[in-house]
């Protein structure tokens, strides 16, 4: 077997230096919902009153909210089915490494990822031809806390620096910065929460909105600042 030759000369290293596999550190959002493919429309909601149960599939979406620490401000996406090589093969099998046993425990856990390719080819917009890409989870962590303390001590140099830490407020004055950062990150999860109970429910509002209510109250983040009569939220649905 051929071993990769290695190289001593730092100055050599250097001219030759790969850029690592971008990694990324956040929380998980995930759902899960029974859906049909339609040509033209792809993932439909299934309807046992009009779809066949041959054709039921799995979908599943998943985000990773990232650290504000990382210097990221949008969530990573991907929607696949729960049938398909890229979920079995990759996401999941990279999951069960981690010792998750059903995808309900892996929902609001803190992990590490990086984006690997699955195999598909696909045009974009520019007519360019790219190569789909997908979650490999290579950590999980007990608390925001142990998440951000291993997204630091791993920053790369091309990294932006982490900004020096403010003198902390006293007791008596309040720190909206820090609040404000909570609250958008908050929101995030929320829209992104919205985005699944619609698509899952896209012609029953009312279904919709009580499936936000559920996962709101299971994400004490979300639910510290949003509920589903909030602006914010109501905005969203008006949006649709």
């Amino acid at each position: 077997m051929s071993q990769a030759t290695v190289v001593n000369d730092p100055f050599e290293a250097a001219s030759k230096a790969a850029p690592l596999p971008a990694e990324y550190y956040g929380q998980v959002e995930v759902d899960a919902w029974f859906c049909v493919l339609e040509k033209g429309q792809g993932r439909v909601p299934y309807d046992p009153q009009q779809h066949s149960v041959d054709k039921r599939r799995t979908a599943i979406d998943m985000a990773i909210i990232p650290l504000a620490a990382s210097g990221m401000n949008y969530p990573l996406e991907r929607k696949m089915l729960a049938e398909s090589k890229e979920w079995r093969n990759i996401v999941w099998q990279s999951l069960k490494a981690l010792g998750f046993n059903s995808l309900r425990e892996v929902n609001g856990a803190w992990v590490k990822v990086k984006l690997v390719p699955t195999g598909r080819k696909y045009t974009n917009s520019a007519g360019e031809e790219k190569e789909a890409t997908t979650f490999k989870f290579l950590a999980v962590y007990d608390s925001e806390e142990e998440c951000e303390a291993a997204c630091l001590g791993t920053a790369g140099e091309d990294d932006e620096p982490t900004p020096t830490a403010a003198p902390q407020a006293s007791s008596e004055q309040p720190q909206p910065q820090a609040n404000n950062g909570e609250r958008a990150t908050a929101l995030q999860f929320a829209q992104i929460i919205v985005q699944q109970a619609l698509a899952a429910f896209p012609n029953d509002l009312n279904a919709a909105k009580t499936r936000v209510t559920q996962e709101f109250a299971k994400m004490p983040i979300v639910s510290k600042y949003f509920t589903v009569d909030s602006p914010e939220i109501a905005a969203l649905f008006a949006q649709q």
